[in-house]
Formats: C-alpha cells, sequence, structure tokens
C-alpha cells in the first residue's frame, strides 16, 4: 500500500485535508469518495530518506530469493499477474525493494510487460530480466520465479559462506593493527621521552619507529587521505579501460591460494547459471553471454567472446570452451559429455553442485591457513616493538 496526501471538499462543502493509505491513485480516490470527500488534488507522499536509505542499503539476493518464491507461490495459486504482484509488494520489508516493485507495479498498470518494467531496474540482475522473458513466452512464470529462487538462494548462501570465513581474520587483524599504531603513536614516544630526558640514547630499532610515530603523529590523515584518494583513482582508471580490468581480472586468478578460490567461483556460477538459463529455454548465445558476464570477471567475458563466435558459426560448445582454457577440465569435459548426451542443463547443474561444495571446503582451509599466519605476522610486528620500546632501557642500566 501507498501514501497518498490529498486536498478536497467534504460533503459540508469545507476544505480538507489529510494522508489516505491505498494500492494506487485510482484506489484513493475511490475511497475518499466513499468518504464523502471529494478529491480536488491527490498526490503520492514522498517521504525524506535518510543518508543510509539513499546511498548504502541495497537489495539483497535475499530479497530477491523470498519475493520470488512467494510470487512463483501467488502466480501458481491464480491470481491475476497484477494483483499477484500487489500482494507480494506488500510482505516486503526492504524499503529500498519495496519501492522498486511499486514502480513495477505502476509499469505493469500502465500496460507495460513484466519483463521490461524488471530491466528498468539494476537491482535485478540481467539474468534475471532474460528468464522472466522467456517465462511470458512459453507461460511458465511461477516454474520460472522458483528455478530464480533457488539460483540465487543457492549465490546468497555461497557469498555469505565466503564473508563468515573472511570475518574473523580480516576482524582480528583490522584489531590488532589498531592495537599497534596506538601504541606506536601514543605509548611508545612518551616513553622513549623519559629515557632521552634521563641522558639515555636510543638503538637504530627505536629511532626507526619513532620516525614512523612522528609520521603518524603530524601526517596520518593527510596520509589517510591520500591513500583513499589514489585508490580511487587507480580504481577508476581500471574501471574505465578495459584492457587493462581483462589484465586485472586475469592476475586475480593467478594469485596464490585466493587463485583458486576464484577459479573454482567463476567454475561454479558460470556452470549453474548456464544450465539455469538453459532449462528455461533461453538461447545457447545469449545463454552462454549472461553466463559469462554473470561471474563479474572481464577476462573471462572477453575470452567467451571467441566461444559465442564459434557457437554461432556451428561448433559446439564443448570444443569451443576447450581453445579458451580458462575453465577446469572437469567442467569443459563435462559439457563435451552433456552436449552428446543431449542433457546438457542437467550436467552443468550437477557439476555446479560440485564446485559449490568445493568452495565449502576451500573457504574452511582458507580460514584456517589466514588465521595462523596472521598470528604470526603480529607476534613478529608485537615483538619488534616490545624491542624498540625495551632496549634503551637495557642501554640505561649498562651505562650505569
Amino acid at each position: 500500500m501507498t501514501n497518498f496526501t490529498y486536498e478536497g471538499v467534504n460533503f459540508e462543502g469545507k476544505s480538507v485535508q489529510g494522508v489516505i493509505k491505498a494500492q494506487d491513485k485510482n484506489a484513493a480516490m475511490e475511497l475518499l469518495i466513499e468518504r464523502n470527500i471529494y478529491p480536488k488534488d491527490i498526490k503520492k507522499l514522498v517521504q525524506k530518506k535518510s543518508f543510509y536509505e539513499k546511498h548504502i542499503k541495497k537489495v539483497s539476493f535475499k530479497d530477491i530469493v523470498i519475493f520470488s518464491r512467494e510470487f512463483a507461490f501467488i502466480v501458481n495459486a491464480g491470481f491475476p499477474l497484477l494483483e499477484g504482484l500487489g500482494v507480494v509488494r506488500n510482505q516486503v520489508k526492504n524499503s529500498k525493494f519495496k519501492e522498486i516493485l511499486d514502480e513495477i507495479y505502476l509499469g505493469i498498470e500502465k500496460g507495460g510487460a513484466l519483463s521490461d518494467e524488471i530491466s528498468k531496474h539494476k537491482e535485478f540482475p540481467e539474468m534475471y530480466a532474460s528468464m522472466i522473458k522467456s517465462a511470458e513466452t512459453s507461460g511458465n512464470l511461477s516454474n520460472t520465479l522458483n528455478v530464480l529462487a533457488d539460483y540465487y538462494d543457492k549465490q546468497y548462501k555461497i557469498k555469505k559462506k565466503i564473508a563468515s570465513a573472511m570475518t574473523y581474520p580480516i576482524l582480528v587483524f583490522g584489531l590488532a593493527l589498531v592495537m599497534i599504531i596506538f601504541i606506536i603513536t601514543f605509548i611508545m614516544p612518551k616513553m622513549v621521552a623519559n629515557i632521552t630526558d634521563g641522558g639515555g640514547t636510543l638503538p637504530g630499532i627505536t629511532r626507526v619507529f619513532i620516525s614512523i610515530s612522528n609520521v603518524l603523529i603530524n601526517y596520518g590523515i593527510l596520509i589517510v587521505i591520500m591513500t583513499a584518494a589514489i585508490i580511487y583513482l587507480v580504481r577508476q582508471r581500471v574501471k574505465d579501460n578495459r584492457q587493462i580490468l581483462i589484465k586485472f581480472h586475469r592476475f586475480k586468478t593467478k594469485i596464490p591460494i585466493f587463485g583458486r578460490l576464484i577459479n573454482m567461483l567463476i567454475a561454479a556460477r558460470f556452470s549453474r547459471t548456464l544450465g539455469t538459463l538453459l532449462i528455461s529455454g533461453i538461447g545457447i548465445i545469449e545463454s552462454l553471454d549472461l553466463s559469462a558476464r554473470v561471474v563479474q570477471n572481464e577476462y573471462v567475458i572477453s575470452k567467451m567472446e571467441f566461444v559465442k563466435a564459434r557457437v554461432g558459426e556451428g561448433e559446439s560448445i564443448g570444443e569451443s570452451i576447450k581453445t579458451i582454457d580458462i575453465f577446469p577440465q572437469m567442467l569443459v569435459e563435462s559439457i563435451v559429455v552433456g552436449e552428446r548426451g543431449g542433457n546438457l542443463d542437467e550436467v552443468l547443474t550437477k557439476t555446479s553442485v560440485f564446485y559449490e561444495n568445493d568452495i565449502d571446503v576451500m573457504t574452511n582451509q582458507l580460514s584456517s591457513i589466514l588465521q595462523p599466519i596472521i598470528i604470526v605476522f603480529l607476534g613478529i610486528m608485537i615483538a619488534f616493538i616490545a624491542i624498540a620500546m625495551y632496549m634503551p632501557l637495557f642501554t640505561m642500566y649498562d651505562s650505569i
């Protein structure tokens, strides 16, 4: 339901104004007339949004999964499309997502197709709109919505798994780094000042840390600003130049430890996406194009352009993918076998399950590997700081 502000005249001829909640503007007008209020002006109430709602709050895969499941149930129950969408949008908790569904609802009400209205909103992935468009043609909307819900539910779980595995090491490293900076900038200078005031001399390692401390105290804010600016400019440079972006994304797949996880993610996303699209009846060239873009790796996308061209000329997918050498051998062989057996979509779905399970194992291993590495690194740093702080004391005692 949407809030509308109104100005009108009641049955006594007096001017009235207020706020009314209704499905749309026409419904609001009907409700006012039922209450013996004849509206002169009705406007949708535009509420001011907080900075969080405007710039930070997002539509997650979880929101899309819940919406797809509920919408599939409503459509399968026999509700007309517009009425069913109206029911589902009123259950949505995410205010940003609800606003998007309101706009989609109004677009359909004016005669637009569901897929066209969804494609206007970048919060919905391109694949989502393409599959809905295919479902509109085949008349199998509820089944497609369930397939999409399963697909994005799996993607959501993978992201959560990786995020949870990385949260603890990053948190430990961040807190320890803050503690080290605090010791260097606040505790060490005071301790060293007492020593130098007492006539003590500073060894080389202590002078190094004091120099670092002085830089952080005097130029810390400037360093943070400059670092943020450099990172932003580099990101924009990489983002705006496709050739640099391709090289950078290729480099990411070669990074020790992390590179293997990235390659597994690419294989899992590509195989599940391609399998899902083929099940939905989308054409092979469009399926290959969407599957490549879903992995969000420009290197893979550039290589898949050759595959699409070869497949367009009549070559098989498996033979075409063999030539680009970006996917694990198992995935390539699965595609070849699936094409020969005529069940490529089913084979790809099973293959994606294998890689998704492999990702679960790898994320747990990665977390286990990173924790001791971080602990050792921080232990070495703290040891150097301790030596830098206490060596001047030992020097003073030796001189006595």
